[in-house]
């Protein structure tokens, strides 16, 4: 659970609360209302800003790398919500335009909505390699009936400062990050996009590489999902080797295999994938 959360949760039933008051026309004193939302939003915004790094911090030589090294790769679902996937897409889209093709991945996001943001669209060309942001994203926006994402197209402004500007407007990013898993899902469930996503998951019969998650109690409703089909599907997961002990590891290893009984499991070391 992060403070971006709970900020994030928050500013939106506030917003929520006035908008009833205001249907209902309800006497209340929305002062102080308007007064709390202000401070979440700020809070939200500079949380946002002093926990994720600009472009400019940003190795783009290794981001480089990392964009040749994913386009190894078939379709990607990911449990995390930072900026840094989206800064690698882009270089893949660089690359791709400048060889005038198409680029290997699409996320759904095609549906022009405005000048700011692409529309979610529940349906793509089939051959193409798709992204999943499975709990969301901060440059993913609500606004009911719509999910959209926010596009940086030739601006120059750093993307955080622009997602800031749509926080203030009272927009909220999409992102899940409740405790239990059961809460996960249930905030899934509330989300056109983001059950869309989790059934993906669930449908895809693709080997799967697991690589950066523990998929741990929190992230039950992700092992249910891989484990949905039942179809001795073949995964390979990373370890972090680090300094564990040999009987470390084995434990380790023991409770994944107890997690995906149905499935053939490949280990791997962590640091062997990418080549940053």
């Amino acid at each position: 659970m992060t403070g971006e959360y709970f900020a994030a949760l928050r500013l939106e039933i506030l917003i929520d609360a006035k908008r009833v008051n205001e249907l209902f026309e309800i006497d209340t004193d929305n002062r102080r209302i308007d007064g709390a939302i202000k401070f979440l939003k700020n809070g939200l915004i500079e949380s946002i800003r002093n926990n994720h790094p600009r472009s400019s911090q940003i190795n783009q030589e290794q981001l480089q790398r990392l964009s040749i090294q994913l386009n190894n790769f078939s379709d990607i679902f990911t449990l995390n919500y930072d900026l840094f996937l989206y800064h690698i897409i882009l270089k893949m889209k660089d690359k791709s335009d400048k060889e005038n093709r198409d680029a290997p991945y699409s996320d759904y996001f095609w549906g022009e909505y405005d000048e700011q943001f692409k529309q979610f669209m529940d349906y793509d060309y089939p051959n193409r390699k798709h992204i999943y942001y499975l709990h969301g994203a901060l440059f993913l926006f609500k606004i009911p009936p719509d999910t959209l994402k926010l596009r940086r197209g030739d601006a120059p402004r750093e993307l955080i400062e622009m997602i800031g500007d749509v926080i203030t407007r009272g927009i909220m990013p999409l992102f899940v990050s409740e405790g239990h898993y059961k809460e996960k899902l249930k905030a899934i469930e509330r989300s056109n996009y983001l059950s869309f996503c989790y059934e993906a998951l669930e449908q895809s019969k693709n080997k799967l590489v697991i690589f950066g998650s523990s998929l741990s109690s929190q992230d039950a409703h992700i092992a249910n999902a891989i484990n949905y089909k039942r179809n001795n599907r073949e995964l390979a997961i990373a370890i972090h080797i680090g300094n564990k002990s040999k009987d470390e590891l084995e434990r380790e290893m023991k409770s994944l295999k107890a997690k995906f009984k149905f499935h053939k499991i490949y280990f791997f070391d962590s640091e062997t994938i990418f080549k940053f």
